[in-house]
């Protein structure tokens, strides 16, 4: 069976089941695509011209286990961070410099690991 696809406002083919079939899995043709082949009544969708052996769609497979029933009885056992210590909103050490959350975070990381550094080189130990 010889088969001519339309697509766009061009027609081509004719292109064999086989050929038909090849160009679906690699995504070349849809299965939306209109086809006619010899004694067909009218163009048609590719999906409904016989013998074409379109891939199967594969069902979506079940999602995970839920999380969500996990974090729940966490959560009703445990108090939130928030509930803990209220709101967290300013009490950083970079709540303290204005603009500084629009750094990238690779500036705003080295930013932390120095005033770690100069914390840890000049007031510990004074402490200690």
């Amino acid at each position: 069976m010889q088969i001519h696809i339309h697509r766009d406002g061009q027609q081509y083919g004719p292109y064999s089941l086989q050929d038909i079939t090849k160009h679906v899995r690699d995504g070349t043709l849809t299965p939306e695509d209109l086809a006619f082949y010899e004694g067909a009544a009218d163009w048609m969708p590719l999906n409904q011209v016989p013998g074409i052996s379109l891939p199967t769609a594969h069902p979506a497979p079940p999602p995970p286990p839920s999380i969500h029933a996990k974090t729940a009885t966490t959560q009703s056992r445990h108090k939130t961070v928030k509930e803990a210590y209220g709101s967290m909103k300013g009490l950083g050490l970079f709540d303290l410099i204005p603009g500084i959350r629009d750094l990238p975070y690779p500036v705003r990381l080295i930013l932390a690991v120095i005033a770690v550094a100069l914390i840890v080189i000049f007031v510990l130990p004074r402490i200690f």
